[in-house]
């Protein structure tokens, strides 16, 4: 990726990460290329409500 990228980044992509045991997975290379600046992440404050939701899970 050599330019930025706009994307809404899905809550599985963040929770697939964090539990990942790959580096390679794919969703933890999203995130990786999230904390690069590589991709930009969209969002409003529904998915934030979401991102929220999800993540206070037990």
């Amino acid at each position: 990726m050599g330019s930025k990228v706009f994307a809404v980044i899905d809550t599985n992509v963040i929770v697939s990460a964090v539990i990942s045991k790959s580096p390679e997975s794919s969703p933890l290379l999203v995130l990786a290329y999230v904390y690069s600046g590589t991709i930009i992440p969209v969002f409003n404050a529904e998915i934030i409500q979401e991102y929220r939701e999800v993540l206070s899970r037990d």
